[in-house]
């Protein structure tokens, strides 16, 4: 039974044993595949590698490209657009008037252009449109009426004929502090381009050039000649110059012009005509001069405006204040306005 048990145990202990070299020898290769990976994985002594994205390397900025600015003119030089050339003749800071005064902290700027039409066809100008301000600091202003009354003198807009020449100022109200100022006319409602004026540190004014290339002389015609503009026909019957009243009365150095007017309506359906909109004075040097209400007041009477009926006929005076020793005036008639052609007409 011994011998028995021992070869039973013999057994037992041969299976122990060939079990644990089998286990031995398997974990073995195991350890040695498990190296193996790591070995080429990473090398022996380094990290693991992360999984993570690389970090971004930090840049110094840079500076942006320097960009050429538009081309700036000077007071009294000739800039040209399309068919129209202008020069910037100066610029003030009028003080206002009674009635026309800037705000707190700001102050009224006038800008005084001469203009002329080059082109064989009629060129248009509007001051609300195409004519602003920049300071330094690129803010930009635009026409202000309340300036433009204190100005003397009209601003230089509306229709131009081929070879005519207009002079006139244009408003602005800027800060009182406002410095590096740019007069900026812009072409784009009518032609393309916009021209740049630097205006300079303090105001300025020089003498307007006898004439520019393209000027050509208005066609003027006499007093007391019925004269056709589309289906109107106009009728200057004399020139006055009243004294003024009570509370209409000229500004210093200036004095009021009335001209007396006959309209009529030949044509076959009403006809509107404004004396604010198609009625100015114009000197030697084309200087515009707008309706005048104190004028009007003091020459008395109705201006000859409104809706005209087929064939009515309308008189009355029409106000301007020019200075005292102007000299060369002609009567504007603008009928462009509503489609007809422009007169002149020579004052004594």
């Amino acid at each position: 039974m011994l011998r028995k048990l021992g070869i039973g145990c013999l057994s037992i202990i041969g299976i122990v044993v060939a079990l644990g070299i089998i286990g031995a020898t398997m974990g073995g290769g195991s350890r040695k595949s498990t190296a193996a990976l790591i070995a080429t994985s990473a090398p022996a002594g380094a990290a693991p590698e992360s999984s993570a994205p690389p970090p971004v390397q930090a840049t110094e900025p840079t500076a942006a490209p320097a960009v050429a600015g538009p081309q700036v003119y000077q007071v009294g030089d000739v800039a040209q657009l399309g068919d129209v050339a202008l020069t910037v003749l100066g610029w003030s800071r009028p003080e206002g008037t009674q009635f026309a005064q800037p705000e707190a902290g700001k102050s009224f700027i006038g800008v005084e252009l001469l203009i002329v039409n080059q082109g064989d066809d009629d060129a248009n100008l509007s001051t609300l449109a195409q004519m602003s301000l920049k300071d330094g600091e690129d803010r930009r202003y635009t026409v202000d009426l309340i300036a433009a009354t204190a100005l003397n003198g009209a601003a230089p807009e509306g229709e131009l004929v081929p070879g005519e020449r207009v002079r006139g100022s244009v408003g602005f109200q800027v800060p009182a502090d406002a410095a590096g100022l740019t007069f900026v006319f812009d072409g784009g409602l009518f032609f393309s381009g916009k021209v740049f004026v630097g205006l300079g540190a303090e105001p300025v004014l020089v003498e307007p050039p006898a004439a520019l290339a393209g000027e050509a002389a208005s066609v003027s015609f006499p007093i007391g000649e019925p004269i056709a503009v589309g289906d109107l026909s106009i009728t200057i019957n004399g020139v006055s110059s009243p004294e003024g009243l009570q509370f209409a009365q000229p500004a210093p150095g200036s004095r009021f012009i009335a001209v007396d007017l006959s309209v009529t309506n030949s044509g076959d359906v009403a006809v509107n005509v404004s004396t604010m909109l198609q009625m100015k004075l114009k000197d030697s040097t084309g200087q515009q001069y707008s309706i005048n209400l104190l004028a009007a007041t003091a020459a008395g009477g109705a201006a000859p405006e409104g809706e005209l009926s087929p064939g009515e006929t309308v008189r009355g005076p029409v106000g301007f204040q020019v200075p005292a020793d102007v000299s060369g005036l002609l009567f504007v008639f603008d009928g462009n306005i509503f489609g007809a052609g422009k007169v002149f007409v020579q004052l004594p």
